[in-house]
């Protein structure tokens, strides 16, 4: 298996390493890697450091266009840490739909959009990092040796509270998500959609 991983997160020279100990062929790949060395590798793992975030909109298209399966593995934000979905392009939900999704559970949808496009500097602790790493290599062996279908399309998210709590949830598709989707392209628009009328 071939694994290529993307982004300056402490957790990715970890997931080198780990799967480069399981006998898996696991290199570092920067963001601007040619399309024809990230399409060699069976999965792109994309761990971004805090002040990396704003590069996953554009890794996400460019994944979209090329086809490129690859495993999102988000640092902690004070709230969570995820790891997943795995973006399998055409079938599951991409990473704008990922953000759709969690900023229509906020109150604040303007700012989230606007943090999606600012560098955090979200502090990181070993501790998580190797919990991450293990979730990391974990997911990647199930999809190695079984293509586990509950992969695509679902996270881990990692909480750290009075306890550390782990739990799954589901990412849908976003029917009009400008993106992924070409259902905007093509469905017309209402008559009585205030949009239209200008």
């Amino acid at each position: 298996m071939r694994v290529g991983v993307v982004g300056a997160a402490k957790t990715a020279r970890e997931i080198v390493r780990s799967l480069t100990a399981l006998g898996a062929s696991a290199e570092m790949l920067s963001w601007t890697a040619p399309a024809a060395e990230v399409v060699a590798y069976d999965l792109v793992v994309v761990a971004p450091s805090a002040q990396e975030l704003p590069l996953l909109l554009d890794w996400n298209r460019r994944a979209l266009r090329e086809g490129t399966r690859w495993l999102q593995v988000l640092p902690h934000d004070g709230r969570f840490a995820a790891v997943g979905p795995l973006y399998v392009p055409g079938e599951t939900c991409c990473y704008e739909c990922f953000c759709y999704r969690r900023a229509s559970n906020v109150e604040y949808a303007a700012e989230f959009w606007a943090m999606q496009s600012t560098p955090a500097p979200y502090p990181s602790t070993l501790p998580l990092e190797l919990i991450l790493t293990g979730l990391v290599v974990m997911a990647v062996l199930r999809w190695h040796l079984r293509a586990d279908e509950a992969l695509p399309g679902q996270f881990q998210a990692i909480e750290l509270g009075a306890e550390v709590a782990l739990s799954t949830h589901l990412v849908y598709r976003v029917p009009r998500c400008t993106t992924c989707s070409a259902i905007g392209a093509t469905a017309p628009q209402l008559p009585w959609y205030e949009a239209s009328a200008s």
